[in-house]
């Protein structure tokens, strides 16, 4: 279900390390933010980790992916951590 680490490597390029970053299937949809700590449940862990994400600019907090990382991203993050997933 997730990666701690990922390394990509190919022929004639550098290697690309995607370490923290989210990988989403293609065709999977908008990825649930509301076990943003990646836990397996939806607790007051998950707004621990989304805030220290928001508060330090983290791109992870970018939970709308529209490129910043402002209230409509907190908005988001609520709407689906209230709802207890997605």
């Amino acid at each position: 279900q997730s990666l701690s680490s990922f390394t990509l490597t190919g022929s004639g390029m550098s290697e690309i390390d995607l370490t923290n970053h989210q990988i989403v299937p293609v065709g999977s949809g908008t990825p649930c933010y509301a076990d943003f700590d990646q836990s397996g449940g939806v607790d007051g862990s998950d707004v621990d980790a989304f805030f220290a994400a928001w508060v330090n600019g983290d791109a992870a907090a970018d939970v709308d992916q529209s490129g910043g990382i402002d209230g409509a991203d907190v908005d988001l993050f609520f709407v689906q951590w209230s709802n207890g997933g997605c």
